[in-house]
């Protein structure tokens, strides 16, 4: 079952009060780890969430926050890599742990920081590993750009009164 987040960025204004300023639904999408690395829920990616148990982040959170912090934990999930010509590797998916395209033995493997590799149905050679991320690399372009905004209206109202506040949809 899905989970999604709706919410907005809203503003203090002196005059008005708490504000919405947009909503950013078309900036998280349902992103599992931008979910993880922001607000700790659906965390396959092992972050600490930015703050406690709350539903909003300032943008001082988001200021402050190390987005060369390292995940507590390797991604849950396997990522696959097709194995190019020349040797490199090039992203193509990622897995839930409980694939049955690698063995149990090749799944203990990976738990340690191991790779796997194998030979898909088209005959193309993979790399199969668990990875750990950094907070900054999670991160779509998109949620930067929520950033970007929020840091726009902090210039403007302050950095605590500037928050994305959410509601979590089961």
């Amino acid at each position: 079952m899905g989970c999604d987040v709706f919410g907005y960025v809203e503003f203090n204004d002196p005059e008005d009060g708490w504000t919405k300023a947009i909503t950013i639904g078309a900036f998280i999408d349902r992103n599992y780890d931008v979910y993880g690395c922001l607000w700790g829920f659906r965390n396959g990616t092992h972050f600490r969430p930015l703050i406690g148990d709350s539903e909003h982040i300032t943008y001082k959170h988001i200021r402050e926050a190390d987005w060369d912090e390292e995940a507590e934990d390797l991604d849950e999930r396997i990522t696959v890599f097709n194995i190019l010509e020349n040797g490199e590797e090039e992203w193509s998916y990622k897995v839930g742990k409980e694939t049955n395209m690698i063995t149990d033995e090749e799944r203990k493997h990976l738990a340690f920081g191991g790779s796997v590799e194998l030979i898909n149905g088209a005959g193309r050679l993979q790399r199969c590993r668990r990875e750990l991320h950094k907070r900054k690399d999670i991160l779509p372009d998109k949620v930067n750009l929520l950033f970007s905004l929020m840091e726009l209206l902090a210039n403007e109202y302050g950095d605590e009164n500037v928050r994305m506040k959410i509601d979590i949809d089961y």
